[in-house]
């Protein structure tokens, strides 16, 4: 299941040109926790023709539904829902998926995939917070692997960043700074537990200037380096 998770998935068949409204249309409906809307624009997508993925109409079904489940878990994340409680959601879905033997089965399971990641964000109550934050969330989230400064998130949202730091602190509790941290240092976690890629790619990926710069970065917000970090979680893995 990995392997899912570390890919750009589309719903859409590779062979035409996908309707990018149509999806964008989907992944806000779901970052908005409107279910509603989300079902609507399923089944919109889900009148066009699917991309076959593989010779059984079964196997074509539940990657193209695997890929679906991927896009649900990246809207969540983007926002502000935990990766563990994401992925693991995400993880269970997929076991169930396999283990569905009709294409129909399978079909009808993509609905209950979509209202349960709905639920996710609507239990994590990360939808209490008001418009211009979880506008603010949703910027950080989506550029978590670059640098982002309060200033940038101010200039996207057109507000002064004075005011954006005072409503984003009073009602998360916690300086955006210390978000995007804590959020950057989630990711990277991830990205050390969940890829094979190496420190010096990891490091490149989240604009660290130098391995050394990314490693002690990393040391002081886990205790430990990140390949020691790797390894203790691999060996708890097997």
């Amino acid at each position: 299941m990995e392997e899912y998770k570390n890919k750009n998935f589309s719903v859409f068949p590779a062979s035409s040109h996908p309707p990018y409204i149509l999806e964008q249309k989907l992944i806000h409906a779901i970052k908005s926790s409107d279910e509603k809307e989300s079902i609507a624009v399923l089944n919109q997508i889900n009148k066009l023709h699917r991309a076959e993925l593989a010779d059984s109409p079964l196997r074509s079904i539940k990657n193209s539904i695997i890929a679906s489940c991927t896009l649900f878990t990246r809207a969540v994340i983007e926002m502000g829902v935990d990766s563990e409680s994401a992925f693991s959601l995400s993880d269970r879905c997929i076991k169930k998926i396999e283990n569905l033997d009709t294409v129909k089965k399978v079909e009808v399971f993509e609905y209950d995939i979509l209202k349960a990641f709905i639920k996710l964000l609507r239990e994590k109550n990360y939808l209490k917070y008001s418009p211009v934050v979880n506008e603010a969330i949703s910027i950080i989230m989506q550029n978590i692997q670059h640098k982002i400064t309060l200033q940038n998130i101010a200039h996207k949202i057109n507000i002064h960043p004075s005011y954006l730091s005072t409503v984003f602190k009073t009602e998360v509790g916690i300086s955006i700074s210390d978000f995007i941290r804590k959020q950057k240092s989630e990711a990277i976690r991830l990205f050390l537990l969940e890829t094979s890629l190496s420190l010096t790619d990891i490091a490149f990926a989240f604009e660290f200037s130098s391995v050394a710069y990314f490693s002690g970065y990393f040391k002081k917000i886990f205790g430990v380096s990140p390949s020691t970090y790797r390894k203790i979680h691999a060996k708890e893995k097997h």
